[in-house]
């Protein structure tokens, strides 16, 4: 399942009203209805206020939630790899893997915290 997939997803579970969660992810009904169905890529810095407006973790919206006791694993289901790009050059700045993150320059950190914390 991918991202768009994933944010369908929610927005049905969840009952929310499309228009409300663009507005307050400050998009256009236009603009998440383009996201849902393909048209629109869902870039990395869309995902914390796609996330919040639906009242989710970022992580929902680009891998199944972790079960408990998972060995510690950043990533879990059908993806093995978080890819963050640049989007004026296209190029890989950040990648997460199950065990380990890793960035294309020191001066780009990447944090992971803990649920809870």
């Amino acid at each position: 399942m991918n991202t768009a997939d994933r944010l369908r997803e929610i927005i049905r579970e969840k009952k929310l009203v499309q228009r409300r969660v663009a507005a307050e992810a400050g998009f256009s009904a236009q603009q998440l209805c383009d996201m849902m169905q393909g048209r629109k890529r869902i870039l990395a810095d869309d995902l914390p206020r796609l996330a919040a407006a639906m009242g989710v973790d970022a992580a929902a919206l680009v891998g199944e939630e972790r079960p408990a006791g998972d060995g510690g694993h950043i990533l879990s289901g059908k993806y093995s790899r978080l890819v963050i790009e640049d989007t004026e050059t296209g190029k890989e700045i950040a990648a997460v893997t199950g065990e380990a993150v890793t960035t294309a320059d020191d001066r780009i950190v990447v944090r992971l915290t803990p649920r809870g914390d």
